[in-house]
C-alpha cells in the first residue's frame, strides 16, 4: 500500500495527536513506581557549604522519556523556602543521581521534600502525576553562647521562675505546660496561652528538691519576625538550656510544634543534643493568625 504525500502528512499528524494520549493511557495501566534515596548529613554548621545527593529509582521495566519534579527546601524557624527544579530521562529499572549544594546562614531543622513526579510523553504535551511525599531533614546547628540568665525558686508559687538581666526581654515563660484535666486547680491555668488555643492550658508544678527547671519556649509572637530575629530567639533559648544542664539542673522543655504541645525531658547533655533537632522544627506563629 502506498500513500501520497498529503496522506502521509495526515497520518503523521493524527499519530502525533493521538500518541501522547495513548501513552498516558499506557502509563495509567502500567502503574509506574519510583523511590528516592537521599544522601545528606544529619547535621551541619551555619555557613557550611554542603554537597548533597539523591538518587531517583525507576522500579518498573518502563521507559520514561521525560520526568519532572521539584525539591522543596524549607527552614521552619525562619520560614525560608526555596525550590529546585529537576528533569530526568529515565531508563527501565535504572537509577539517576542528582547533586545540589546547600548552605544556610540560620539554624533550624531544614526539610528536603519531593512531593510528586510528573511523567511526560515524548512530546511533553501530557503528563501523569505520581505521588512520593519523600521528606528528609538536615539540622543546621545553633551557635551556643554564654548567657547571663539565672533560675531562682519563686517565693509565692510552686514553679521555677526565669529571670533575665535584660529588663523587658520577656521571651520565655518558665513552667511546664499541659492540657487541662478534670480536678486541676483554676489557679494553675495559664490564661495567656489558653486564649490562643482551643483548650485550657495549665502549669504543672515542680518540687524544688528535684532541681528541675521547667521551661516553655513561647513561639507566639505579635508580628512576623525576620530570619535573623527568629534565629536569635531560638539560639538564645537553646544556649540557656545548655547553661542549665552544665549546672546539673534537669530540664522539662515544652513548646508548640505543628499546633501541638511537645515536651522533652532532658537529664543530660546527650539528651539535649538529641532533642535539639526536634526543638529546631519550631515555627513562630503570629498570635492574631490563630483567630483567623
Amino acid at each position: 500500500m502506498f500513500f501520497t504525500g498529503s496522506s502521509a502528512y495526515i497520518i503523521l499528524f493524527v499519530f502525533t495527536l493521538i500518541s501522547p494520549f495513548a501513552y498516558l493511557v499506557f502509563i495509567n495501566i502500567s502503574k509506574p513506581e519510583f523511590s528516592i534515596d537521599f544522601k545528606l548529613p544529619k547535621s551541619i554548621e551555619k555557613e557550611e557549604n554542603t554537597e548533597c545527593k539523591f538518587t531517583i529509582n525507576n522500579l518498573k521495566r518502563l521507559f520514561f522519556p521525560k520526568i519532572k519534579y521539584n525539591l522543596i527546601i524549607r527552614n521552619p524557624v525562619t520560614k525560608e523556602q526555596s525550590v529546585i527544579n529537576f528533569s530526568d530521562f529515565v531508563l527501565p529499572k535504572s537509577s539517576n543521581e542528582n547533586k545540589f549544594s546547600f548552605i544556610s546562614s540560620f539554624c533550624g531543622t531544614v526539610s528536603f521534600k519531593i512531593e510528586k513526579i510528573r511523567i511526560y510523553d515524548l512530546f511533553g504535551i501530557v503528563y501523569k502525576t505520581v505521588s512520593l511525599n519523600k521528606c528528609v531533614y538536615i539540622t543546621v546547628l545553633p551557635e551556643i553562647t554564654q548567657t547571663h540568665s539565672t533560675i531562682t525558686s519563686s517565693s509565692n508559687t510552686e514553679f521555677y521562675e526565669f529571670e533575665t538581666t535584660k529588663r523587658g526581654n520577656d521571651l520565655y515563660n518558665i513552667s511546664y505546660l499541659r492540657e487541662y484535666q478534670k480536678g486541676d486547680s483554676l489557679k494553675q491555668i495559664h490564661y495567656k496561652l489558653s486564649a490562643k488555643n482551643d483548650n485550657y492550658i495549665v502549669k504543672q508544678g515542680v518540687d524544688n528538691e528535684q532541681k528541675t527547671a521547667q521551661l516553655v519556649f513561647d513561639n507566639f509572637v505579635e508580628k512576623e519576625l525576620t530570619p535573623m530575629q527568629s534565629n536569635s530567639k531560638v539560639e538564645e533559648f537553646i544556649s540557656i538550656c545548655f547553661a542549665l544542664i552544665e549546672k546539673n539542673i534537669k530540664l522539662q522543655i515544652s513548646t508548640f510544634i505543628n499546633n501541638k504541645i511537645t515536651s522533652f525531658e532532658i537529664n543530660s547533655e546527650d539528651d539535649l543534643f538529641s532533642a535539639v533537632p526536634e526543638i529546631l522544627k519550631v515555627e513562630f506563629i503570629v498570635a492574631n493568625s490563630v483567630f483567623k
